[in-house]
């Protein structure tokens, strides 16, 4: 767990957590094989962290636009920066979403194949009428 709470405050502090930690499906079809869904990520705890992180990051820029106690040559890089991270983490959530929706279908996918019709269908007998 501690491994876990230091993974994610280094992340958080530099670049989005989604494109470090979420491996996507396999897009080629010839790799779409059982190992695929068990190499890519199902989880959505790093999006999520993504998430979390845009408005944070937008925050910290409008305090910093508006506090007083840092000077004026260095404020615009810090707020600059801010906006920036935050973009860097909304692009990583939208691909963390987006890998792990692809994932989680190609696992149903595969699933479903592999356990053949959930269903039989009806067999008509004229001999019966």
């Amino acid at each position: 767990m501690q491994c876990l709470a230091l993974c994610a405050v280094l992340c958080l502090g530099t670049t989005g957590c989604s494109f470090i930690f979420v491996t996507d499906a396999p897009s080629d079809p010839s790799e779409q094989t059982a190992q695929g869904p068990e190499e890519c990520t199902t989880s959505r705890f790093w999006p999520v962290v993504d998430t979390i992180a845009v408005p944070t990051s937008a925050i910290n820029a409008a305090y910093l636009a508006q506090s007083e106690d840092i000077e004026d040559g260095t404020k615009p890089l810090l707020v600059a920066a801010h906006i920036a991270w935050a973009g860097v983490y909304a692009a990583s959530a939208i691909y963390g979403y987006t890998a792990t929706s692809r994932c989680s279908k190609l696992q149903r996918e595969l699933d479903a194949a592999a356990s053949g019709p959930r269903w039989k269908p009806a067999i008509k007998d004229d001999a019966t009428k």
